[in-house]
């Protein structure tokens, strides 16, 4: 009897961290979906090229959220340490930090003022290199990546709801023509985060892939 309930106890950990996995599997797509859209469609925003490190920096922060919500020990411990890694990067690279997000919100007024025919002044710059804008896209990247790791295992579905929208009219708007391809990615990645909040427990994950999936086909 007690080897059966023994045997019993070991299928059902097996069982449930099998559940763990999936579902952390999927959490990962979504943010992976999410933040690639979101990438592509603020591209010219952020000069240099600097979409393609933070997109490489929002998802590997958004991944190292998801994976320490498996392990109790991680699952304060690793954001904090993220979290610090930004706030000491500000710490040092203050001044740096600050001529990067200058330099964004300079090319942000600038498509304004272009698309609206506007004449909303920019900020006076010391410098605008690509090694000013690093810092300040890797801190933007680590806090986007926590809140969309965070959002989307959590399912924080109307604050998600928020940024997707506020990405996408971002993206629509001040870029003119975008391409399609990085609204599908994030469509599919918001649809994904919804259809799993609506399978009612993270055991029924094949509706919130599916879903990804046709989406992407779709589009």
């Amino acid at each position: 009897m007690e080897k059966e309930t023994a045997a019993m106890t070991a299928e059902k950990e097996q069982n449930k961290d099998r559940t763990g996995c999936y579902a952390a599997a999927i959490s990962i797509l979504c943010s992976g979906l999410l933040l690639s859209g979101a990438a592509g469609l603020l591209g010219e925003l952020i000069p240099f090229g600097g979409n393609l490190l933070f997109l490489a920096v929002s998802a590997g922060a958004a991944v190292l959220v998801i994976l320490s919500q498996q392990k109790k020990a991680l699952e304060v411990i690793l954001p904090l340490f993220l979290l610090t890694a930004a706030f000491v990067l500000l710490f040092f690279r203050m001044e740096a930090v600050i001529q990067g997000m200058l330099s964004i919100a300079n090319t942000v007024l600038k498509k304004w003022n272009m698309i609206f025919d506007t004449y909303l002044p920019l900020y006076g710059l010391s410098s605008d290199k690509q090694e000013d804008l690093a810092p300040a896209v890797c801190i933007l990247g680590i806090l986007v990546g926590i809140f969309t790791g965070y959002g989307v295992w959590r399912q924080w579905l109307g604050l998600l709801t928020g940024e997707v929208f506020v990405i996408l009219a971002a993206g629509c708007l001040l870029q003119g023509n975008p391409s399609f391809d990085p609204v599908i990615l994030l469509l599919a990645g918001w649809l994904g985060v919804w259809t799993g909040s609506r399978a009612g427990n993270r055991r029924n994950q094949k509706i919130p892939l599916c879903i990804c999936v046709l989406t992407l086909l779709f589009g």
